[in-house]
Protein backbone atom coordinates (compact mmCIF):
# COMPACT_ATOMS: atom_id res chain seq x y z
CA UNK A 1 0.00 0.00 0.00
CA UNK A 2 2.84 2.38 0.76
CA UNK A 3 3.99 2.16 -2.86
CA UNK A 4 0.61 3.33 -4.15
CA UNK A 5 0.49 6.20 -1.66
CA UNK A 6 4.02 7.18 -2.65
CA UNK A 7 2.98 7.20 -6.34
CA UNK A 8 -0.01 9.44 -5.59
CA UNK A 9 2.11 11.79 -3.51
CA UNK A 10 4.82 11.87 -6.20
CA UNK A 11 2.25 12.66 -8.91
CA UNK A 12 0.85 15.49 -6.78
CA UNK A 13 4.35 16.85 -6.16
CA UNK A 14 5.06 16.74 -9.90
CA UNK A 15 1.92 18.79 -10.56
CA UNK A 16 2.94 21.18 -7.76
CA UNK A 17 6.33 21.70 -9.42
CA UNK A 18 4.69 22.19 -12.79
CA UNK A 19 2.22 24.70 -11.34
CA UNK A 20 5.05 26.64 -9.70
CA UNK A 21 6.87 26.78 -13.05
CA UNK A 22 3.70 28.06 -14.72
CA UNK A 23 3.26 30.75 -12.06
CA UNK A 24 6.87 31.84 -12.58
CA UNK A 25 6.32 31.94 -16.35
CA UNK A 26 3.79 34.74 -15.87
CA UNK A 27 6.42 36.73 -13.97
CA UNK A 28 9.29 36.04 -16.38
CA UNK A 29 7.71 35.92 -19.83
CA UNK A 30 5.79 38.56 -21.74
CA UNK A 31 3.39 36.02 -23.20
CA UNK A 32 3.49 32.53 -21.62
CA UNK A 33 2.34 29.61 -23.76
CA UNK A 34 -0.97 28.91 -22.02
CA UNK A 35 -1.93 26.14 -24.46
CA UNK A 36 1.27 24.25 -23.68
CA UNK A 37 0.75 24.84 -19.95
CA UNK A 38 -2.79 23.49 -20.17
CA UNK A 39 -1.66 20.37 -22.03
CA UNK A 40 1.13 19.62 -19.55
CA UNK A 41 -1.19 20.19 -16.57
CA UNK A 42 -3.77 17.85 -18.15
CA UNK A 43 -1.14 15.12 -18.50
CA UNK A 44 0.03 15.61 -14.90
CA UNK A 45 -3.53 15.52 -13.61
CA UNK A 46 -4.17 12.30 -15.56
CA UNK A 47 -1.17 10.76 -13.82
CA UNK A 48 -2.65 11.74 -10.44
CA UNK A 49 -5.98 10.19 -11.40
CA UNK A 50 -4.30 6.95 -12.50
CA UNK A 51 -2.35 6.78 -9.23
CA UNK A 52 -5.46 7.43 -7.13
CA UNK A 53 -7.43 4.81 -9.08
CA UNK A 54 -4.67 2.28 -8.43
CA UNK A 55 -4.64 3.22 -4.73
CA UNK A 56 -8.41 2.80 -4.48
CA UNK A 57 -8.21 -0.67 -6.02
CA UNK A 58 -5.58 -1.67 -3.47
CA UNK A 59 -7.59 -0.20 -0.61
CA UNK A 60 -10.37 -2.66 -1.26
CA UNK A 61 -7.98 -5.54 -0.71
CA UNK A 62 -6.26 -4.48 2.54
CA UNK A 63 -7.14 -3.05 5.90
CA UNK A 64 -8.66 0.37 5.30
CA UNK A 65 -8.09 2.07 8.66
CA UNK A 66 -4.29 2.19 8.36
CA UNK A 67 -4.52 3.29 4.75
CA UNK A 68 -6.93 6.10 5.56
CA UNK A 69 -4.62 7.35 8.31
CA UNK A 70 -1.68 7.23 5.91
CA UNK A 71 -3.67 9.17 3.30
CA UNK A 72 -4.61 11.80 5.87
CA UNK A 73 -1.00 12.23 6.95
CA UNK A 74 0.69 12.24 3.55
CA UNK A 75 -1.71 12.98 0.71
CA UNK A 76 -4.17 15.49 2.19
CA UNK A 77 -1.47 18.12 2.95
CA UNK A 78 -0.06 17.72 -0.57
CA UNK A 79 -3.52 18.20 -2.08
CA UNK A 80 -4.09 21.31 0.04
CA UNK A 81 -0.80 22.76 -1.21
CA UNK A 82 -1.83 21.97 -4.78
CA UNK A 83 -5.15 23.75 -4.28
CA UNK A 84 -3.35 26.77 -2.88
CA UNK A 85 -1.05 26.87 -5.90
CA UNK A 86 -4.01 26.57 -8.25
CA UNK A 87 -5.54 29.65 -6.65
CA UNK A 88 -2.25 31.54 -7.15
CA UNK A 89 -2.05 30.39 -10.78
CA UNK A 90 -5.66 31.42 -11.42
CA UNK A 91 -4.87 34.84 -9.98
CA UNK A 92 -1.84 35.20 -12.29
CA UNK A 93 -3.93 34.21 -15.30
CA UNK A 94 -6.64 36.76 -14.44
CA UNK A 95 -4.00 39.48 -13.92
CA UNK A 96 -2.35 38.61 -17.24
CA UNK A 97 -5.73 38.66 -19.01
CA UNK A 98 -6.47 42.12 -17.60
CA UNK A 99 -3.11 43.40 -18.80
CA UNK A 100 -3.70 42.00 -22.28
CA UNK A 101 -7.17 43.58 -22.42
CA UNK A 102 -5.74 46.97 -21.40
CA UNK A 103 -3.01 46.68 -24.06
CA UNK A 104 -5.55 45.80 -26.71
CA UNK A 105 -7.67 48.84 -25.79
CA UNK A 106 -4.61 51.09 -26.13
CA UNK A 107 -3.79 49.56 -29.52
CA UNK A 108 -7.35 50.07 -30.72
CA UNK A 109 -7.27 53.69 -29.59
CA UNK A 110 -4.04 54.23 -31.53
CA UNK A 111 -5.48 52.52 -34.58
CA UNK A 112 -8.56 54.77 -34.44
CA UNK A 113 -6.35 57.84 -34.18
CA UNK A 114 -4.31 56.79 -37.21
CA UNK A 115 -7.47 56.01 -39.18
CA UNK A 116 -8.75 59.46 -38.25
CA UNK A 117 -5.95 61.02 -40.28
CA UNK A 118 -6.99 58.98 -43.26
CA UNK A 119 -4.97 56.27 -44.90
CA UNK A 120 -4.62 58.22 -48.15
CA UNK A 121 -2.93 61.12 -46.37
CA UNK A 122 -0.30 58.81 -44.93
CA UNK A 123 0.28 57.04 -48.23
CA UNK A 124 0.60 60.34 -50.07
CA UNK A 125 3.31 61.52 -47.69
CA UNK A 126 5.41 58.41 -48.17
CA UNK A 127 5.12 57.58 -51.85
CA UNK A 128 4.40 60.78 -53.77
CA UNK A 129 7.79 62.40 -53.34
CA UNK A 130 9.51 63.66 -56.44
CA UNK A 131 13.23 63.97 -56.71
CA UNK A 132 14.51 66.59 -59.14
CA UNK A 133 17.47 65.39 -61.17
CA UNK A 134 18.18 68.76 -62.81
CA UNK A 135 19.01 72.10 -61.27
Amino acid sequence: MTTEIFEVKQAIENLNDLTEAHINAFDNQALPDIDNQTASRTRAFSKIKESVDKLMQEMGEVEKEDTIREIQEEIVPAVKELMSQNIRLESKIREHKSQLEASMKRLNSGRKAINGYGATALIGQQFNKVIATTN
